[in-house]
């Protein structure tokens, strides 16, 4: 954006002045998180992030746009919440902040956890659940989803 401007100088010389914007690229405020939900529940990831012009946030899956539906939802806040999960929506989850400097992402892993019928007969009802957490953790360690959190990529436009 370009602001021109003419002063004045003792009312005999008249200067022109340009004046530069420069945008500042986005810079995440808040990152999504991996994270363990049994099936049946909502997840929820967090997003946010700075930059001026103020950058706005999409979702993918996997590489897929996700759009706003009775599934899945997308905050005002960049907040992307998942109603209902079952084993299909396991995956990468990637939030991408996007304005006039450039483009940010960050990714988050989602398991699913199905409640596996492991214990025996008769043990009480919290500790089979329990197992079936720790079965998907297993899984998760198994798979090399790093328990810190996700890959970041960064472009900025010159």
């Amino acid at each position: 954006m370009f602001l021109f401007a003419l002063l004045t100088y003792f009312n005999c010389v008249t200067y022109i002045c340009l004046f530069f914007f420069l945008p500042v690229p986005p810079i995440f405020t808040m990152s999504p998180m991996n994270q363990t939900i049994p099936k049946g529940q909502t997840a929820s990831f967090s997003c946010s992030a700075t930059g001026d012009p103020l950058p706005s946030i999409k979702w993918l899956k996997s590489q897929d746009s996700i759009s706003n539906d009775l599934h899945f939802s997308v905050l005002q806040n960049g907040t992307l919440v998942i109603n209902s999960v079952s084993e299909q929506d396991s995956g990468w989850f990637t939030c991408r902040a996007t304005n006039d400097a450039g483009t940010v992402q960050r990714r988050a892993y989602l398991l699913v956890a199905g409640i596996k019928k492991i214990g025996y007969k008769g043990a009480p009802k919290y500790a089979n659940q329990w197992a079936g957490f720790l079965h998907s953790f297993l899984m998760l360690s198994q798979i090399g989803i790093p328990s810190h959190n996700r890959m970041n990529t960064t472009q900025h436009k010159l």
